[in-house]
């Protein structure tokens, strides 16, 4: 697929990045999953200071596959806060909220596959332990997905450790 991204200053204090993409996918043994997922999804940062900025988030996904009762349209938009705080850590905490809509009658339960989710997440740097360039994240995001098909409702707990030059 291809993928295109723009950033673009809208002021001192706020800068505006926006993604536009599409990807197609081919399966060898699960041929109904064959299809394309495209996108649009962006930001707004707005920086109170060289060390905090607040975040609006949205975007859109229209995907497809062979099954009428997978392909689904979706939208998300959100909120976010980034900080840096003494003795080199970093914050960033963001909220987000996302409706899928699913257009084919789901097996079993014969009515359309209806999704709404919320993500928090948690996100914490120590930007002064350095390794080459690189600062130890830990991020950590609770998600309650609300469906109509019993499978697809649930709640999840993610916990990530990984390496970032952004911060």
């Amino acid at each position: 697929g291809g993928r295109g991204q723009l950033g673009l200053r809208l002021s001192r204090q706020t800068i505006l990045s926006k993604t536009l993409g599409c990807n197609w996918t081919t399966f060898e043994t699960a041929t109904h999953l064959d299809g394309y997922a495209c996108y649009g999804a962006g930001y707004i940062n707005h920086y109170l200071s060289n060390q905090v900025y607040i975040r609006a988030l949205g975007g859109l996904h229209h995907e497809r596959t062979s099954l009428k009762h997978l392909d689904h349209l979706a939208w998300h938009v959100g909120t976010g806060l980034y900080m840096d705080l003494p003795f080199g850590f970093s914050i960033y905490t963001q909220a987000k909220y996302e409706m899928r809509e699913f257009e084919g009658v789901f097996p079993g339960i014969n009515e359309r596959r209806d999704d709404k989710r919320i993500d928090l997440t948690g996100t914490l740097t120590k930007r002064d332990w350095n390794w080459m360039g690189f600062a130890p994240k830990f991020e950590y995001t609770y998600t309650r997905n609300l469906s109509n098909v019993p499978f697809y409702d649930y709640n999840a707990h993610t916990g990530n450790v990984t390496l970032t030059k952004q911060f």
